[in-house]
């Protein structure tokens, strides 16, 4: 990757922010500022993010990117920093339908993710959005700089019915997460988001004891929520749900109704924020896919309570 000519480019912009924003740093606004600025993409993201509801809008009030510095705090502007950069350069590609549809998956996923933390008013929620957001990193990557590796890991995923992480492994000899958290870490990524990036091993899911390890369970449940999308029937989408909960439910007390109300409104935050992130939710592949494994849902519920209403005749009294 570090041949190819934006690589660089990308990885000197991460890992200055992070520098720069880092627990340890006594950086000025400026420096932070003019690092920024360098990226022209960055710039105006950022400014239209900050001004949005996102984080709470200001109505346009915010007009420089020093000012958004100060609104929004060092720990703020890292993590959104990082998610337009890294969003920004990996999907721009508008060619490129199938790095479009994942990037999406891993937007919807950090949305989830971070509904999550809220949910049990998890100190500093707003950081699982980028937790979840950047769990698939190393799939992200090799989808982007190695599409023929990538398409002969999906190939030994099918003919061989192992899952992507074996499968990554034999192609590349590293699977993806070991991939994504040696790239976080020449990006300078703080912990937390290293923690979410190694994923969870295979199996029942422990009971999480710190605040990393919260945040890498919502970040891995939202990944992997949102993929079960990508299954062609009912059933199957059916199946793999059920065995997600039973994974994480000693972490992660949801069931099946709440997880697909949770996508719901994950669709509709996304699509409040999809021409920020250059996502076209009505032709978006994978989009119409959630949509669709929704609408079958809350048809067969709707089906359910119709069979289960009393019948009235038309005689009767």
């Amino acid at each position: 990757m570090r041949k190819k000519k934006d690589f660089p480019t990308i990885s000197r912009t991460l890992a200055d922010i992070n520098r720069l924003t880092g627990e340890d740093s006594d950086a000025s606004v400026e420096k932070l500022a003019n690092v920024i600025l360098r990226d022209f993409a960055l710039t105006s993201k950022l400014l239209k993010l900050v001004n949005s509801s996102f984080y709470g809008s200001r109505a346009g009030e915010i007009t420089n990117i020093s000012e958004a510095i100060v609104y929004l705090g060092l720990d703020q502007v890292r993590m959104t920093a990082n998610s337009l950069t890294f969003f920004g350069h990996l999907s721009g590609d508008s060619n490129d339908a199938l790095l479009k549809d994942s990037m999406t998956r891993s937007f919807l996923s950090g949305l989830i993710s971070r509904y999550l933390a809220k949910r049990v008013r998890l100190p500093g929620s707003e950081e699982a959005f980028i937790c979840g957001m950047f769990q698939s990193l190393g799939e992200n990557l090799v989808i982007f700089y190695f599409r023929d590796e990538y398409d002969e890991i999906r190939s030994l995923m099918q003919s061989e019915a192992v899952d992507k992480q074996a499968a990554s492994r034999s192609v590349l000899g590293v699977n993806y997460a070991t991939l994504g958290t040696a790239v976080a870490e020449t990006w300078r990524l703080p912990e937390t988001l290293l923690v979410a990036i190694s994923g969870i091993p295979d199996g029942i899911a422990h009971e999480t004891t710190s605040r990393d390890e919260h945040l890498r369970d919502f970040a891995v449940f939202a990944n992997e929520l949102c993929e079960i999308a990508l299954l062609a029937e009912q059933d199957a989408r059916d199946a793999a749900l059920a065995a997600l909960l039973m994974r994480f439910e000693s972490s992660i007390e949801l069931d099946a109704g709440f997880c697909i109300k949770l996508l719901n409104s994950g669709l509709e935050k996304l699509a409040q924020y999809s021409s920020l992130f250059e996502i076209n939710v009505e032709t978006s592949k994978y989009c119409l896919a959630v949509k669709l494994w929704i609408d079958q849902c809350y048809e067969i519920e709707n089906d359910v309570v119709d069979d289960a209403s009393p019948q009235v005749s038309s005689g009767g009294q």
